[in-house]
């Protein structure tokens, strides 16, 4: 969406229902960076537009455009979005601002040719060898070069197919997540496999406006997925999570979809898993946007935590209130001009708690909060995700891959 004239009927009433409040800026984290987003002038801006068209009737094509250097909407006000919805939760409104800003977005990237910073080649990657940094395909499952994973076969039944996700596939970082996850399968006795044909969701492609990458990346996936019987996928990544069980149905893949913390409860909860519980450390909870918000699971990774015998620290701005790390809408991948990074802002709160562990259940979380307390010069907390502590409590801290 680029012009007036171009918004539905609903993306209309949307922006004609704002009352001003203030409420979106409020909580936005890109807002309280300093980037140039601002929800609420945004969609005020937008609605006081369509106001003054009311005398004069939009031109076939739409009218003028909106989107641009200079224009109503600024490119900069879109790149700076995490899509991390708290602006949408918190509109008496319900306007859909989000949606909105990654339509302008689309506009952006596949009429204008213009994604921001070194998104372009991030795109390239996805396309070319199936993850944003251009690794070789052929690597994707190096990490569990010494686990002996069972891949899917055809013909076969499995429990679980474990979805890996770039991340925890290429990062050398979140390889151990992967790690931790195999070993808690594993240990619960589940029938699992990974995928070989595995290919980067390329969600962020999507939230970032390109949208055709997205969607011959998901119809590719969906047919790869249809070829194995499962009773379910677990994902550890929440966008990887959100992907297939919410999105995936619009390309004729309906599957039961399970994060690994609700995986991990499950297993604990019906005896399949042991962990031997005791005193742990002292773990300040962050949650993920794309689990909590996006799909409502705030419980399962804090009953995780609490089956490893830690002390689960609540955060001031924690569930539904929760503050994005700063890496959903693709900002993981080019970097924007603001006055404190989102994820310093975070990590500067989690740090407050006086933790001994900063606990997370996303891979993009555990990136950007990891490197928020890099920036910090922080080296006595640590970063770990839910699967990894719960591993510590089981059998002592997880081996880096080969």
């Amino acid at each position: 969406m680029s012009r007036l004239g171009e918004l539905t009927w609903k993306q209309r009433l949307g922006v004609d229902s704002c009352v001003r409040c203030g409420r979106c800026e409020t909580v936005c984290p890109a807002y309280m960076s300093g980037s140039p987003l601002n929800p609420k002038q945004i969609i005020a801006g937008l609605s006081d537009q369509l106001r003054l068209e009311v005398d004069r009737p939009l031109a076939i094509d739409g009218g003028d455009v909106v989107v641009g250097d200079g224009l109503l909407v600024t490119p900069d006000a879109l790149w700076g979005c995490t899509t991390c919805m708290a602006c949408v939760q918190a509109c008496p409104a319900f306007i859909e601002i989000v949606d909105d800003i990654v339509d302008m977005r689309r506009y952006l990237t596949l009429s204008e040719g213009a994604p921001p910073g070194t998104s372009a080649a991030t795109f390239k990657n996805m396309e070319r060898a199936g993850n944003p940094w251009g690794y070789s395909p052929d690597d994707r499952f190096a990490w569990g070069a010494d686990l002996d994973l069972p891949f899917a076969e055809r013909g076969q039944h499995y429990e679980v197919l474990y979805w890996v996700g770039c991340s925890a596939a290429y990062d050398k970082r979140n390889q151990r997540i992967a790690r931790s996850v195999v070993r808690l399968l594993r240990e619960a006795g589940v029938r699992f496999a990974v995928m070989r044909e595995e290919s980067c969701t390329c969600e962020s492609a999507r939230r970032l406006g390109e949208e055709y990458l997205y969607q011959t990346a998901a119809q590719a996936n969906v047919e790869n997925l249809g070829a194995y019987t499962f009773d379910r996928v677990v994902a550890h990544c929440p966008h990887c999570f959100n992907t297939i069980r919410n999105e995936y149905p619009q390309f004729g893949g309906s599957y039961p979809v399970v994060h690994h913390s609700q995986l991990i409860d499950e297993l604990v909860t019906s005896g399949r898993l042991h962990p031997a519980g005791g005193a742990g450390p002292r773990v300040a909870f962050h949650d993920s946007c794309y689990l909590g918000r996006y799909n409502g699971e705030f419980e399962a990774p804090r009953a995780t935590l609490r089956a490893a015998g830690v002390d689960v620290v609540e955060l001031p701005r924690s569930r539904a209130e929760g503050l994005c790390c700063g890496g959903g809408g693709g900002k993981m991948w080019f970097e924007a001009k603001v006055d404190k990074d989102v994820n310093v802002i975070r990590m500067e709160e989690a740090l407050a708690a006086r933790p001994d562990v900063v606990g997370v259940a996303c891979p993009f979380c555990l990136t950007m909060l990891d490197s928020a307390a890099k920036s910090l010069g922080v080296d006595d907390v640590k970063v770990m995700d839910v699967s990894e502590v719960l591993v510590q409590a089981i059998d002592g801290p997880v081996s880096p891959a080969v």
